[in-house]
């Protein structure tokens, strides 16, 4: 005979299981014992443990593009605000005023006076918000942008009018807030958008003759310092202000958001959510730990089961060490999924390992041969099944995204030593198992014989294998059923594929909350009220702005950037325009050009005489909306070291959005903001002398956040691309069946492929913990079919007896492991608190576990049925490896049902002896 590469891997792997087999039962205690010292060495690691909360660095790679800018604008330009805001509308809404009305605006007045006046302890100071506030002319006190603006935020001038609100605040408006009287405190105009908003400050249609407003909600924002320091004031602060804000009131509702607002309801949520986790694992352990062996004195397994559990987490604790001493960031992600990734994939295996070893007590064979043995026959398929999955998920690391790079290194690492910590300290203790229900002792009280015990009592394993046996094999391997199955999930995969492509990026800010949490409130009006977006910032930098070319090129750049989708046209500050116009006019500047542009030798100490400004210009006691003091911040001058001249090294253009209700509309904001960035910036490379790779950029502060949205596709793509190739790749190399790896591949396709049209019915969107799923979804389907594939192509006899030896042995085992233990811990999370349990663990890990058993226990053996490969020739002698002790030679080709039909089964064989 020539040489067979199938039967030269079986060969090794059984020869290498068989005597690992033999080896861990003949020394179980120093087995298991030495695994516990391994697992307590690596757990030293942990204490290196760092868990990663910053969004930023879970999302968004540190040497990213937006993680760059982002940087170079908190230098230049300090970090961005802390914003504080509280939407407020009518208890008894007016259909003719909205909240335009004395009684309302009176309450704003008061709510804002009390914010104020919140004094916090720091560093054995009182503090207030006078010390922690915006000040754009440190004189003039804190920028609070609100309606009460309109009066200076004077409450005295407010009682004092004799104004209707309604009509006041309209004649304000018609001149951008500039009309004298109607700027707030700090002589800054009050934009109506910014503080009356959602479309809803509308001439009323009764009253439009009578100049009147109607508006239906008040928008307060403060705004806060956000250095180190200042940062840790505020969080105080902030506590305070949104306990007065959330204060019962019969006149007003009020909707309220802090800076830290989101950070502590998900902090509450996951602390809400521990004891609904802790109930799913408690399930899923009770259910592995009865159902392993059997609801018998004897023969029951609970102890077994529960030390299964343990070795799972000793894999997690394992995995967490030694990630965490090679300085691996964990995330909540990695916490809330990898034991249950872990525990999917263990279980699976270990009743793997105990099935297969029950099938060999019909034989007068020692524990220690039966483990040999058992440990030969399913070695290779546990092999195929682990390293398939740890190659999937460490390749999967190399993505760049944080997050996702993390969780598949832990995932990797876990694999790896679960299934060590199986086929050593589990198969250790299965074997002492074994001795004991060999020699009738109870599991409760392992040192007493009950042998009057031992008739057959209830098992769920049993009643599994009974089921698909009896109703499950002999349907699916029908060929005219197996057709029709095979037909059926093509078919659904070719409509999921239609419809994966209307998938939806996002993560909706309200799914990570609590459901009674006061931030679902305020997203919700924020939606329904909201006018405007928030600030976005266009960066330039390294320009020579003396230049009139540059200043020409700005100017159109200008243009361009108020025609760009999402950007709120009337919010654009352009601190160049608002100069020129202010340098062209001598009642403003003092200076008389006639020119069309600033001459560049009188450029730079015109705009600081300008910036210099305390209030805006006034011509004729008409105020002109040209206020050089808005734009101090917005310009940053540097001293040339070699000429010792100022320079301007950067600057920033404000700006606002429209209203961005949905996901959708935030990244495509970006999107259009970095095209329009791209249009100027090519422009003016063409004629700036610079070598910056970012002459022009847009900022601002949830690009970090949406960022990940603009190559997640494409990193979902990849890792599911790696995964998919790694288990294609180890199973051709395992099991060296061209046609078994491409089942294998072409399973695992239609799951991820079905998976992501459940997505897109249930309205799950494309995010990193969605991501994550879908690539976890390949290593727990890599369990439902791998083994299946495995225990047809190591059988004899037709297709369909094949076929059915495969459902029998392994799919039960699959059915009672992976399926029902999933299944049991996913219902629990229904019950969770938040929505981003109920929706990406719930709902995704329930598609995940029905999908692979549905492909792995219906798809699989109905194709294999059908078109599977041939059988592999026997790898070995056994005899080579085992003593004789009366094992029948053809014991690898035993029938399945001769294991059913034996007379001589242990159960019976106890109940005779006895």
């Amino acid at each position: 005979m020539g040489f067979n590469l199938a039967a030269t891997i079986d060969r090794i792997f059984y020869a290498l299981f068989y005597r690992i087999g033999k080896i861990v039962s003949r020394f179980p205690t120093i087995t298991v014992v030495l695994s516990v010292i391994v697992t307590l060495l690596c757990a030293i690691g942990i204490k290196y443990l760092h868990i990663e909360n910053n969004p930023q660095k879970l999302w968004v790679p540190d040497d990213s593009d937006v993680v760059t800018q982002k940087n170079y604008f908190d230098e230049k330009f300090s970090r961005f605000f802390r914003v504080e805001q509280i939407i407020v509308t009518a208890k008894v809404p007016n259909d003719t005023f909205g909240v335009l009305r004395r009684d309302v605006l009176n309450e704003l007045f008061h709510l804002e006076e009390d914010i104020k006046n919140i004094q916090v302890i720091y560093d054995n100071r009182i503090h207030t918000l006078d010390d922690i506030c915006y000040k754009p002319i440190p004189s003039k006190g804190c920028l609070v942008q609100t309606v009460t603006g309109y009066y200076q935020n004077d409450f005295a001038k407010f009682n004092a009018s004799t104004s209707d609100v309604d009509q006041y605040i309209f004649k304000c408006v018609q001149n951008d807030g500039l009309t004298k009287g109607c700027m707030d405190a700090t002589g800054i105009p009050v934009y109506y958008k910014q503080v009356m908003g959602a479309g809803n400050f509308t001439y009323n249609a009764v009253l439009k003759k009578s100049e009147r407003a109607y508006a239906t909600a008040f928008l307060t924002s403060i705004l806060l310092k956000n250095d180190d320091k200042s940062a840790e004031i505020a969080k105080l602060w902030e506590k305070e202000y949104v306990k007065i804000a959330r204060r019962e009131n019969d006149i007003i509702d009020v909707a309220v958001s802090s800076e830290r607002s989101i950070e502590d309801e998900i902090e509450g949520s996951t602390t809400g959510d521990i004891g609904i986790i802790a109930i799913s694992y408690i399930a899923m352990f009770v259910y592995v730990a009865i159902s392993l062996g059997e609801i018998h004195p004897i023969r029951s397994r609970v102890v077994l089961g529960f030390a299964g559990i343990i070795i799972v987490i000793m894999s997690v604790i394992i995995s967490a060490g030694i990630c965490s001493l090679f300085k691996v960031k964990a995330t909540l992600i990695i916490m809330e999924v990898i034991p249950f990734l872990i525990l999917a994939i263990g279980v699976d295996n270990m009743f793997i390992m105990a099935n297969t070893v029950d099938e060999m007590s019909d034989y007068k064979i020692t524990a220690s041969e039966r483990m040999g043995k058992m440990m030969g026959k399913v070695g290779s398929s546990m092999v195929l099944a682990s390293v398939s999955e740890f190659l999937a998920f460490m390749l999967g690391a190399l993505t760049k995204m944080p997050a996702v790079q993390a969780f598949c290194i832990f995932a990797g690492v876990a694999i790896i030593a679960n299934f060590l910590l199986q086929i050593t300290a589990f198969a250790a203790l299965l074997s002492l198992d074994i001795k004991r229900r060999d020699d009738l002792r109870l599991e409760i009280e392992p040192f007493v014989r009950a042998p009057r015990l031992a008739r057959n009592w209830f098992s769920i394993a049993s009643a599994i294998e009974w089921f698909m046996r009896r109703v499950v094999a002999p349907v699916v391997t029908f060929p005219p059923i197996s057709a029709l199955i095979v037909v059926t999930f093509i078919t659904l995969s070719g409509f999921s594929i239609w419809g994966a492509s209307h998938l939806r990026l996002g993560l909706d800010q309200k799914t990570a909350l609590p459901r009674d949490s006061y931030m679902v409130k305020y997203f919700t009006q924020q939606q329904e009220y909201l006018d405007i977006g928030p600030p976005v910032y266009f960066v330039t930098k390294k320009l020579d702005y003396t230049d009139q070319a540059i200043q020409e090129h700005l100017f159109s750049s200008f243009d361009l950037i108020t025609r760009t989708d999402y950007i709120d046209r009337g919010s654009v500050q352009f601190w160049l325009d608002d100069f020129s116009r202010w340098a062209a006019k001598p009642e403003c500047s003092g200076h008389n050009i006639t020119t069309k542009h600033i001459p560049s030798d009188v450029f730079i100490p015109w705009l600081q005489e300008f910036l210099a400004q305390d209030k805006c210009c006034e011509v004729n006691h008409q105020i002109l909306p040209i206020c050089g003091f808005q734009f101090r911040d917005h310009v940053n001058f540097v001293t040339n070291p070699t000429t010792k001249e100022i320079e301007i090294e950067s600057t920033r253009i404000f700006m606002q959005t429209t209203t961005l209700s949905r996901q959708n509309d935030f990244i495509d904001s970006m999107r259009a903001a970095f095209h329009t960035s791209d249009l100027i910036r090519n422009n003016l490379s063409m004629i700036a002398d610079s070598k910056e790779d970012f002459l022009v950029y847009p900022y601002s502060v949830y690009y970090v956040f949406f960022a990940q949205y603009l190559y997640l596709p494409e990193v979902a793509a990849m890792n599911i691309l790696i995964a998919l190739a790694a288990v294609t790749v180890v199973t051709l190399v395992l099991t060296t069946s061209p046609i078994i790896s491409i089942y294998t591949l072409l399973v695992l396709m239609m799951i991820d492929i079905d998976l992501m049209a459940v997505m897109a019915v249930w309205d799950i969107y494309v995010n990193a913990v969605s991501v994550v799923n879908l690539v976890m979804s390949i290593g727990i389907s890599v369990e439902f079919c791998v083994h299946i594939a495995r225990a047809f192509l190591s059988a004899t006899g037709t297709h369909r007896e094949r076929a059915t030896h495969a459902l029998i042995h392994m799919g039960s085992s699959v059915v009672s492991g992976i399926t029902f233990t999933k299944l049991i811990g996913v219902i629990v999370l229904n019950f969770a608190s938040s929505d981003i349990f109920q929706i990406y663990y719930f709902r995704m890990y329930l598609a995940i576990v029905l999908l692979g058993a549905a492909h792995g226990l219906l798809f699989l053996p109905a194709l294999l049925t059908l078109v599977g490969p041939q059988s592999s020739v026997k790898a070995l002698d056994e005899d080579e490896f085992e003593e004789d002790q009366g094992v029948p030679d053809d014991i690898d080709n035993i029938r399945p049902e001769d294991l059913y039909n034996n007379e001589k089964s242990y159960q019976s064989r106890i109940y005779i002896n006895d």
